[in-house]
């Protein structure tokens, strides 16, 4: 009777979602021009941005990606009429970068928050710790 009420725990618990299921995207992306041929899509692009970038509050943490594939993650320094102006997050430090608007692909916010690997390393984690104090219980439950 016992084992079959702990393997009937075992597999219910088993059987339960996880804590470290994914939501969803965290980035929001605009699409990027896939032709640069077009120039009014470009200039049409230029101005979304700009529009964009000074709708965020300066210190705003922003992944840039260029148009020639590149990526700048940095702090939003200042916007200018045709560039913005960014700190890149780097190791060694590094000084402003002035980005053109006419050459960004597209501008995400960096959200806080756990990545994937570390949700699965805090879901083992709680599992392995509540496994250790079910056999705990267990053990003491029968050995009285």
């Amino acid at each position: 009777m016992t084992s079959r009420s702990i393997s009937l725990l075992l597999v219910a618990a088993l059987a339960t979602p996880g804590c470290a299921a994914s939501i969803g995207p965290r980035f929001a992306r605009a699409p990027s021009s896939e032709s640069v041929q077009d120039a009014e899509r470009s200039v049409d692009d230029a101005a979304v941005w700009r529009r964009f970038a000074t709708a965020l509050p300066v210190g705003t943490v922003v992944r840039v990606e260029l148009t020639d594939g590149t990526r700048v993650r940095g702090t939003l320094m200042a916007v200018d009429p045709d560039a913005v102006v960014l700190k890149p997050r780097t190791r060694l430090p590094e000084p402003a970068r002035r980005v053109p608007f006419a050459t960004i692909a597209s501008i995400e916010l960096e959200r806080g928050g756990i990545g994937a690997g570390k949700a699965v390393v805090i879901g083992m984690a709680a599992g392995a710790a509540t496994f250790v104090a079910f056999l705990t219980v267990m053990v003491a439950f029968l050995a009285d």
